[in-house]
């Protein structure tokens, strides 16, 4: 074997080493997005279930004539509120966002132009398209885990203002 040829095949080996690699990062950045958007329906769900579940049990618990304290009242609307920014936060983490995925022309040169390429520079050419793909799902993951993490503290925020409300409502009461 000659140097060229020993250099050929660490090129086609590297080159298949990277691209397995590269592929694996795309899926491993789609599987996130996928992820992230999960948790943005989750919680908007679980605050919608959660607001529906307190005012039944709190009509049930402290009856129906019960006149809810001033503070009460002041806790029911700071918990709505908090409620109200999970979910628009958790909404705002679902929505599409520009993932820069290859262009149609550059897929049709694919098919076309460059199909009788060499297997190294389609590779490459392969591997700068999912680069491009990874950095732009990366960015708007990196977006969405960010409107996530708001509405996980808006609504843990809720969650103990609630706590605290009903604990001074049920004092009061008794």
């Amino acid at each position: 074997m000659t140097k060229t040829t020993a250099n050929k095949d660490a090129v086609a080996s590297a080159g298949d080493v990277f691209s397995t690699f590269i592929a694996e990062q795309l899926t491993a950045e789609q599987a996130r997005r996928a992820n992230i958007d999960a948790r943005g329906l989750s919680v908007v769900t679980t605050s919608g279930t959660f607001i529906g579940a307190v005012f039944a049990i709190g009509a049930f618990v402290l009856g129906k004539d019960y006149k809810v304290s001033q503070f009460g009242l002041v806790v029911i609307w700071i918990t709505l509120s908090l409620f109200v920014i999970a979910s628009i936060a958790a909404v705002a983490a679902s929505l599409p966002l520009g993932y820069g995925v290859a262009d149609t022309a550059s897929l049709s040169a694919m098919a076309g132009d460059h199909w009788t390429d060499a297997e190294d520079e389609a590779k490459r050419e392969l591997a700068t398209s999912n680069i491009k793909t990874i950095t732009a799902l990366r960015e708007a993951n990196r977006k969405k885990a960010r409107a996530i993490v708001i509405a996980l503290g808006a609504q843990i925020g809720a969650m103990l203002a609630l706590a605290a409300g009903v604990s001074v409502e049920l004092v009061v009461k008794s």
